[in-house]
């Protein structure tokens, strides 16, 4: 397929102009800076939005020049179920986060089923834009859109995981755990982990981090009921970061040794 040449200058988007510039938290951290303030969870999903809608007005703005063959049909598609599933996430999670303020616990297993296939149908529609992109831009427009597909691949995606993570974590203390628990559970929280704002800021402080996340544990084992709950609930969170899952795992086998 002959590219078509642009008619007109872009701006080229800097990676400075996304306010999400870490790839989120483990859900224990997430749970330490937030400390259940749902204005900051709704000031996420603020930013979220920000985030995604800037990708697609740059991509707007870059296939717009291309038109003229009649081959804007499928990059049309892709922007649609974009915004789509966009607009459908941040309702979801609105839901999730008007029933952890409310504590009401009902009926709430569908909903990470359903944002996680809102998350994949999003990841689809941007690869399939990448690959409209391949075949019809110039290779400047082309390095342009690859640029902020790539940051929605390797931040965007992996930050709003790790916030539907804790958000998942936080409603099922409400479900599992007494009032009286989760205030125990949160208070150990916050004594014993770091109030570290970035995964890379944690890996700076390693063994700092893992101290803490040490204590964390041992203090967990003075409470053997919440420790049990805790440890089941976060084994039921599909939405977690690869080092977290590596740590829970070595929890799991520590506590099954120590029995």
């Amino acid at each position: 397929m002959q590219k078509a040449a642009a008619n007109k200058k872009h701006l080229l988007p800097s990676v400075s102009d996304f306010k999400i510039q870490h790839q989120g938290l483990p859900a224990i951290l997430f749970i330490r800076n937030f400390n259940r303030s749902m204005d900051k969870h709704h000031a996420v999903l603020s930013t979220v939005e920000k985030d995604i809608m800037l990708i697609y007005d740059h991509a707007l703005h870059v296939f717009a020049p291309y038109t003229s063959d009649g081959n804007n049909e499928q990059w049309e598609l892709a922007l649609y179920d974009i915004k789509a599933a966009l607009v459908s996430m941040l309702e979801l999670l609105r839901s999730a986060l008007d029933k952890i303020d409310s504590k009401n616990t009902s009926d709430h297993s569908g909903l990470w089923e359903a944002l996680d296939s809102r998350i994949i149908k999003m990841s689809k529609a941007f690869k399939k834009l990448y690959n409209e992109g391949k075949d019809q831009l110039s290779d400047k427009d082309q390095m342009k859109l690859s640029g902020d597909i790539s940051h929605f691949d390797t931040i965007l995606l992996p930050y709003i995981t790790s916030f539907i993570g804790m958000c998942k974590v936080e409603l099922l203390l409400v479900e599992r755990c007494s009032d009286f628990e989760s205030d125990q559970l949160y208070k150990l929280i916050d004594t014993f982990v770091p109030d570290f704002n970035t995964q890379k800021e944690a890996d700076r402080h390693t063994s700092e981090y893992f101290r803490a996340m040490e204590n964390f544990k041992n203090a967990l084992n003075n409470e053997e009921r919440l420790q049990a709950t805790f440890l089941d609930i976060m084994s039921q969170n599909s939405f977690i970061l690869p080092e977290e899952k590596e740590m829970l795992h070595r929890w799991n086998e520590d506590q099954k040794s120590e029995l």
